[in-house]
């Protein structure tokens, strides 16, 4: 008589084997397979509370703790899932493990400006040809100089990896021309800077204002790949990417308040715009007009995200002049201003 599921198990894998001794192997596999699932079935009915009590703190941390943030807001985008949980336990990407890069791909990482421009259009516009269709965008409304800091303020928002975009926030988008947008509080100021512009001489072409979702999960999945296919590991493609596309979901062009500006003589964006007559003119005067170069050089450590000296962001007169005077970050002037 046998009094359990095992014994049964073993008489059973005994006789099988005696009558077929040329299945000997197939049977023990079986026999150890079963064997298993009995050990599995009885761990977990002996221990069901203990489990439970497991599996209910696991969905707790996952839906309550802030590293998972973002893997849920993506939710859909597979080949960022997991980058997104690696970009919050190591915050500063652009300071961690440092990954060398061949002169042949240091040269490539000068950024794309057609791929940078808003999807469905390759095309970059010039301050002429803005100023021209500047008529048609009169009737912008246009804000007063926030000089009054508080919490909750549209204009200074910090995005970053850390802070990605809120499920509720609300924008309305403004045409500046073609289809090329950003938040329509934005676009006078953005006019009256290229106007000054124009009057000192300088040459100036935006190329990649709004961006949506879509073209920004693009943008970063393109730049991974191609670290990929150069041999690089997903971590390491990662780390290099987040640097110079901002992740999805935590990019300030996906909210219309970014833009990226280039000059018709340098038609890269990368490092050397900043030494250009126009990357210079930008920076000594961008703060007028309520922009800030978001990612300055020797701040990578705060930003996360390597000197883009073509990115400049809208803050508001108020605050852009704090913060380029100071030589601070969003970051900082956030927290210096408990924002």
């Amino acid at each position: 008589m046998y009094h359990s599921f095992e014994e049964k198990l073993i008489w059973q894998t005994r006789k099988a084997i005696y009558k077929h001794p040329f299945l000997k192997i197939p049977i023990l596999t079986y026999f150890l397979i079963m064997k298993s699932l009995y050990r599995l079935v009885f761990l977990v009915a002996s221990n069901g509370k203990k489990l439970s009590a497991v599996l209910l703190l696991m969905v707790f941390y996952v839906f309550s703790c802030s590293f998972c943030t973002p893997v849920l807001n993506l939710a859909g985008e597979a080949i960022l899932d997991s980058s997104q949980v690696h970009a919050m336990a190591n915050p500063n990407p652009a300071v961690s493990d440092e990954i060398i890069l061949t002169k042949e791909e240091a040269e490539a990482e000068a950024v794309d400006i057609e791929g940078q421009a808003s999807a469905g259009s390759n095309q970059t516009y010039s301050i002429e040809e803005i100023l021209e269709n500047e008529q048609e965008l009169t009737g912008e409304t246009k804000v007063d100089d926030l000089s009054n800091f508080k919490k909750g303020d549209w204009n200074l928002i910090l995005i970053n990896k850390q802070h990605p975009i809120p499920e509720d926030y609300e924008f309305e988008l403004g045409t500046i021309i073609g289809s090329f947008q950003c938040d329509k509080r934005v676009i006078p100021d953005l006019l009256e800077m290229l106007k000054q512009a124009q009057a000192d001489g300088i040459s100036l072409e935006i190329c990649s204002p709004y961006r949506n979702m879509t073209h920004q999960t693009e943008l970063f999945n393109k730049k991974m790949n191609r670290y990929m296919k150069n041999g690089y590991s997903y971590m390491e493609a990662y780390k290099l990417s987040s640097q110079a596309v901002t992740v999805p979901g935590a990019s300030e062009h996906q909210v219309g308040l970014a833009i990226d500006i280039y000059t018709s003589s340098h038609k890269l964006l990368n490092a050397a715009f900043g030494e250009t007559e126009a990357g210079i003119w930008l920076a000594q005067h961008c703060s007028e007009y309520g922009f800030i170069l978001r990612y300055p050089l020797g701040k990578e450590e705060v930003t996360g995200i390597e000197y883009e000296p073509w990115h400049f962001r809208y803050v508001g007169k108020a605050a852009a002049k704090i913060i380029m005077e100071q030589g601070i970050t969003l970051e900082e002037f956030v927290e210096e201003y408990d924002l």
